[in-house]
């Protein structure tokens, strides 16, 4: 019974693989939408085919057709496994398929009128605030608007703005094209002369986490000074927006961009550091479980449901829990499964948006390279704090992580592996103590200031060192790796991963 199940959940696991593998091959592949649709039927109707006939073959040769049924069998596998690749193929294909009617506008000196509502914002930058305006014409197509940071326009205002667009620029070294495509929007407006129509229009819900997510920053910014304020919001919500730029170029320069894309492997230290306080307070290991889930949700709905941070909780919930289970690899299944729910949501997440690569690479990381290196040595280093948990998690969501870092950012940094040992193992006590600290700021601005100290201690050691070490001659080099290189490193970490678990 049990090899079937087995059998079963890899067989399930093989067809979520294909379906991510076919997205992220189809911006290489050039087939026709109407040829895929014809492969994926002719398919279907094969499947069925193998399979009646397997049916029939059993009735009347038992014996016979025992050797010719696993045949079947693994050609119906195969089959399924196929469909789903052409399925993420097509799939992707179709998120490129909608005609956007603004695009014909940009670009051109000719002003044209909108009516529509704020659905969202990308943050702030010293001199203006971007938000995401979705016009009610046309299918409801989404526009970038820049605006001055003293109009104080919110989520759900109805607007008519008067404009010329603009396409997204794209340079060697940044596409912001693509950056935000994966939000479907395609025209970028500059400062358009606005007219406020009505307020509270949008979703009930969502308005009210965007207003708990500005008010979650307002209290950031209220109890850390800069950098530090900018630098935990970037670490809790995942938005880079606020952050100065020189930092940004110190983490690119060093390797650490990733600690501002909020990943599971962050959520998954808190909730361990949690867990162990509860347990030391005297909660059993049940309810101090379920009592970290709840804190996990809690902390998700106070930063505002961001897509970035729900993804996370996601991924460190589900290593949260495969670890009370106590053995990681049966998570696997739920990891992947989730990434392919996520992808249905939004295809384009896989190649556009470098937080869910991150965050799907680095609890792969945890699942099956921290086992490996525990057992090479890491389980003499004393666990005190969760030292050791930490820089274990650490190092092996780094290993899964630093081809797609070097691919997207276009930097090999010669010094990373150095500050990210010295700087990621403080990382979740900073995102703990701001968390917390914000918290409090909801209801005693002086208390907040009190524990938001001790997150500014971590934090500022975090920036001191990163900024100290990215103005080290050579710290990093510029390098352009193609994406067969990249298949090619990770090909050589699952070998590398394989040959472990069969020693």
């Amino acid at each position: 019974m049990t090899n079937i199940h087995m059998k079963k959940s890899k067989i399930f696991l093989f067809i979520c693989l294909s379906f991510i593998a076919g997205i992220f091959i189809s911006p290489w592949t050039k087939i026709p939408s109407a040829i895929l649709k014809g492969i994926f039927i002719f398919g279907i109707f094969w499947i069925i085919f193998l399979w009646q006939r397997k049916d029939k073959k059993i009735c009347k040769h038992e014996c016979h057709s025992l050797n010719k049924n696993k045949i079947l069998n693994k050609i119906i596998i195969f089959g399924f496994c196929f469909l789903s690749l052409i399925f993420g193929i097509f799939y992707f294909q179709k998120s490129f398929s909608k005609q956007y009617a603004l695009q014909i506008y940009n670009d051109t000196k000719e002003e044209i009128i909108l009516k529509g509502i704020i659905v969202g914002d990308l943050g702030n930058k010293k001199n203006s605030k971007k938000i995401i305006f979705e016009v009610y014409e046309n299918s409801k197509e989404k526009i970038l608007i820049y605006l001055p940071t003293k109009l104080n326009y919110q989520y759900g205002d109805e607007l008519e703005i008067k404009t010329k667009l603009t396409t997204p620029f794209e340079s060697d070294d940044f596409s912001y094209k693509n950056y935000l495509n994966r939000y479907n929007i395609h025209s970028i407006a500059y400062y358009p002369k606005i007219k406020l129509l009505a307020q509270n229009k949008g979703n009930f819900i969502q308005q009210n986490l965007f207003f708990i997510k500005n008010k979650f920053k307002e209290k950031i910014m209220a109890i850390l000074p800069a950098p530090e304020s900018s630098f935990l919001t970037g670490l809790l919500i995942g938005t880079q927006e606020d952050i100065p730029s020189q930092l940004i170029n110190s983490f690119n320069v060093t390797g650490t961009t990733h600690l501002i894309a909020l990943s599971g492997y962050n959520i998954t230290i808190i909730g361990i550091l949690l867990m162990n306080l509860f347990y030391a307070l005297y909660f059993s290991r049940s309810f101090s479980f379920w009592l970290t889930i709840i804190m996990i949700i809690f902390f998700v709905i106070l930063t505002g449901a961001e897509a970035s941070v729900v993804r996370a909780a996601i991924m460190g919930i589900l290593i949260l829990l495969s670890k009370k289970i106590g053995r990681l690899k049966n998570i696997t299944n739920a990891v992947v499964f989730t990434a392919c729910l996520m992808l249905l949501f939004n295809p384009k997440i896989l190649h556009y948006d470098i937080g869910f690569q991150l965050s799907f690479l680095a609890t792969l990381g945890i699942i099956y390279v921290s086992p490996i290196l525990f057992k090479m040595g890491f389980y003499k280093i004393p666990n005190d704090l969760e030292f050791r948990e930490s820089l274990l998690m650490t190092i092996s969501a780094q290993i899964m992580t630093f081809p797609i870092i070097i691919y997207n950012f276009g930097q090999l940094s010669l010094i990373a592996p150095v500050v990210n040992v010295l700087v990621l193992p403080v990382v979740p006590y900073s995102m703990l103590y701001g968390f917390i600290a914000t918290l409090l700021g909801f209801f005693e601005l002086t208390l907040a200031k009190i524990v938001g100290f001790f997150a500014w201690i971590f934090l500022a050691y975090e920036i001191k060192t990163i900024k100290l070490f990215s103005e080290i001659p050579f710290a990093s080099v510029k390098i352009e790796i193609h994406w067969l290189i990249v298949f090619w490193l990770y090909g050589l970490i699952i070998l590398w991963i394989w040959k472990n678990q069969k020693t």
